[in-house]
């Protein structure tokens, strides 16, 4: 089976006009992907190795931007574009017979982008300002892949894949940004990953493996392209929390075989954080 959900939300400010005494600008996106696989067979000879794919993909982008002729005058302002992104998916495998040549393979691929871009206008505050980018992924429970094969001749396997690919943006390309009070710009950018591909061969002769991967790109950036960011008191905050576990299981009952497994967890960090020079702070 296959899920490809794809979202976008965007948040323009362009050619408007606003003053008030506290402005909150809140753009939230969540999305969820869910899919579950049950497959059983039972015969003199199965064979079904490699047939059975199920594949979930996740696009998200969510986006505030400010474009030129904006005019935003407010004591406080606080602009933050948030993205929770989840994904679950479970697999059970089981097939009986005299012959059993089977397996299969989960893949998860999620992307999503969260940013806020400022190419334009002017923004002005009296008190204090702040600019929020958040995106998180995450799998509410543990994904399972369990793969279970009896037969006098049984080879089987359980690949189970997640791909990640996560960004928290904040880019000024253009644009007037003066804080009477404190400057903050934060991004904040993570994952919650946990999965276990388990297989189970019970023959005269077992040929089984377990393989589990975890891939995780997370990207931060603060871009100071263009423009003026002015406050009294200027905060950068650049944080990413990620907690991933990738296990594999192979357990085999045989005369005669070679139960393998394979498990990787990969974690990629690039932060792009702007210069001091290009920020202006006054005492």
């Amino acid at each position: 089976s296959t899920l490809s959900p794809s979202s976008a939300a965007s948040d323009v400010y362009k050619r408007q006009t606003i003053n008030s005494k506290s402005l909150d600008i809140n753009s939230t996106m969540t999305n969820r992907a869910n899919s579950f696989v049950q497959e059983s067979s039972a015969g003199l000879a199965a064979l079904a190795y490699g047939i059975t794919q199920n594949e979930v993909k996740n696009n998200a982008i969510n986006d505030i931007s400010f474009e030129n002729g904006a005019n935003i005058s407010s004591h406080t302002l606080n602009a933050t574009a948030d993205s929770d992104s989840q994904s679950y998916m479970h697999r059970t495998s089981t097939s009986k017979g005299m012959i059993i040549v089977k397996g299969g393979r989960i893949e998860n691929n999620m992307k999503g982008t969260s940013q806020i871009d400022i190419n334009g206008g002017k923004i002005n505050t009296t008190g204090n300002m702040e600019f929020n980018v958040k995106n998180n992924a995450s799998t509410p429970q543990e994904m399972v892949f369990t793969d279970d094969s009896s037969g006098f001749i049984a080879k089987s396997g359980a690949v189970l894949s997640n791909t990640l690919s996560q960004s928290a943006k904040l880019n000024v390309n253009g644009g007037n940004v003066t804080a009477g009070g404190d400057l903050v710009l934060s991004v904040d950018n993570g994952t919650n990953f946990s999965q276990r591909a388990y297989s189970n061969a019970s023959g005269f002769t077992a040929h089984n493996n377990a393989s589990s991967e975890v891939i995780a790109a997370i990207n931060n950036e603060i871009n100071l392209n263009g423009g003026t960011l002015q406050g009294k008191n200027v905060m950068v905050n650049m944080n990413s929390s990620n907690t991933l576990s990738s296990k594999a299981e192979a357990e085999a009952h045989h005369f005669a075989g070679d139960p393998s497994v394979w498990s990787k967890v990969k974690l990629c960090l690039l932060y792009t954080s702007p210069s001091p020079r290009d920020i202006s702070g006054s005492r």
